[in-house]
């Protein structure tokens, strides 16, 4: 897999070749990857294989025609080029979301508690105590978090009295689950 480069390429003769070259430093040397017709008209594709998250990608396309003249995009390339940049964020499918729980034990608590999350993919996120007011009283864990399931522990005690949420950050949304401290 990669990043999919799609051009429409026509000249009156026909397309001979394309080619997408693409580097993720601007100072060395451009790297070659043949594109191939898609089917569809005139659409060719190529893959930009897989680089690492953050990473910048600068390409260009470069296709002959049948009467062999040559011809970038854009024009001034590779000077000029196009370019994005990496951020491979994990996706989940609404299924996968639904399936994100929380579970407080015990619940009303007044000791040393536990939250157990559960989670179809792994992802970074942050589990925090707040009030009813939003205000973070407690932070119980911020880092990344395995698939399936993971206990994370804190001492309930440290509260006041009264009702919070223990709340999920992640990139997928924030999910809370009621807390009464005793």
């Amino acid at each position: 897999s990669g990043y999919e480069i799609k051009a429409q390429l026509k000249h009156n003769s026909g397309i001979a070749e394309a080619q997408v070259l693409f580097t993720t430093d601007t100072t060395l040397t451009f790297e070659p990857i043949a594109m191939q017709p898609t089917g569809n008209p005139d659409e060719w594709a190529a893959f930009i294989p897989h680089q690492p998250n953050g990473s910048k990608i600068y390409y260009y396309v470069s296709a002959t025609a049948n009467s062999g003249k040559i011809q970038v995009r854009p024009l001034v390339a590779p000077e000029g080029t196009c370019s994005f940049l990496v951020n491979d964020v994990v996706s989940k499918t609404e299924e996968e979301i639904r399936k994100t729980k929380l579970a407080i034990y015990p619940n009303p608590a007044s000791a040393m508690t536990f939250v157990e999350v559960t989670d179809a993919v792994t992802l970074n996120a942050s589990l925090d105590v707040v009030d009813v007011l939003g205000k973070k009283v407690m932070q119980v864990y911020n880092g990344q978090l395995q698939n399936e399931s993971s206990k994370h522990f804190f001492n309930a005690g440290e509260l006041e009295r009264g009702v919070y949420f223990v709340t999920l950050k992640t990139a997928f949304g924030i999910f809370a689950q009621r807390l009464v401290v005793e």
